[in-house]
């Protein structure tokens, strides 16, 4: 790891000093930390997280529930790290009984009568209480003193490993077959992770965290917990057939469109699935489009080179994919 804004090489000596082989200076391990220079190491104890969330719905509900559950309902001596572990248990206890009802993902439309929806229900509600428990942690942080870079560390890394939780659990609400469906599967896994890789990104340069009016943490959240509960009342037939194309997309959008768009459009219409895949990529564009140009607008060509890697898995795995279906 190293200081922001610099590169460095670090390996060691024979006699156990850390070197930077990039400008060939000795740096001594300070303070336990291997792989930091001394600046950086001093600068860890200082770090102060900078942030907001720019969401009407999490200002004005989900931000004071988290405070009120906070204040009122947990002690002091629960830690802050506790509760991010608790809600990521929670959805990897959801991806479990998903997965192990819907081992292929499609189960729940190929075969309907072997997956029982209740676990639909079961998901909407642990993202529901992993969206609070997520909420509560800094809140809890601040109010026993304890907020660290590590808490932060922690908090956004359980953040990391839980999109794919999510992800997987509404390919499997909504029945998506590998075979038939891997574009729409491939949306949904690989954009919440983009929209977290590039928020952190920006983070990275600007030292701050900000989320967007409309942003995943929140909005998207609350709409997966909500697509889990659709697969749990109505079944996953529901996303395979055309009910929002025929009673929005049909007669409010599609005479606006341009031709080449319309042409494109199958004689069937959209199916419900397929307008979510569409929707999320909306969502992601309003999210990062901004992030990304004014961010490499101020950094210039090394914050663009640093998207690469995450571009390479995103479209290398889109053409591994396509390539083997």
């Amino acid at each position: 790891m190293c200081a922001k804004g610099k590169s460095l090489v670090c390996g060691s000596d024979e006699s156990g000093r850390v070197v930077d082989t990039t400008n060939n200076e000795n740096v001594t391990r300070k303070g336990g930390y291997y792989y930091l220079t001394p600046s950086a190491a001093a600068a860890i104890p200082k770090y102060q997280y900078a942030g907001a969330d720019l969401s009407l719905i999490y200002q004005h509900i989900l931000s004071p529930l988290a405070g009120f559950l906070v204040d009122n309902f947990t002690p002091r001596t629960v830690a802050p790290n506790t509760i991010t572990l608790l809600g990521l248990c929670l959805m990897f206890a959801a991806y479990c009984v998903v997965w192990y009802f819907c081992p292929n993902l499609d189960e729940y439309f190929a075969s309907p009568s072997s997956v029982p929806g209740w676990i639909f229900a079961f998901n909407c509600a642990s993202m529901l209480i992993y969206q609070t428990l997520d909420n509560m942690d800094g809140k809890q942080a601040r109010r026993t003193g304890s907020s660290s870079p590590l808490g932060l560390l922690f908090d956004h890394g359980c953040d990391a490993v839980n999109s794919i939780f999510g992800s997987a659990n509404w390919i499997a609400a909504m029945g998506l077959s590998i075979a038939d469906d891997s574009l729409a599967i491939w949306v949904l896994i690989i954009v919440p992770m983009m929209a977290f890789y590039i928020t952190t990104w920006e983070e990275y340069y600007t030292g701050k965290l900000v989320l967007p009016i409309i942003n995943g943490p929140t909005e998207g959240l609350l709409m997966g917990a909500m697509l889990s509960l659709t697969s749990a009342l109505m079944g996953a037939k529901f996303w395979h057939g055309t009910s929002w194309f025929d009673a929005v997309v049909a007669p409010y959008v599609v005479p606006f469109l341009p031709a080449v768009v319309n042409d494109i459009i199958p004689e069937n219409g959209i199916r419900n699935c397929d307008l979510v895949a569409i929707a999320t990529v909306i969502a992601l564009m309003q999210e990062v489009t901004m992030k990304v140009a004014i961010t490499c607008k101020k950094y210039g060509l090394k914050a663009m080179l640093n998207l690469m890697p995450f571009c390479f898995l995103a479209f290398g795995t889109l053409w591994v994919g396509s390539a083997d279906p």
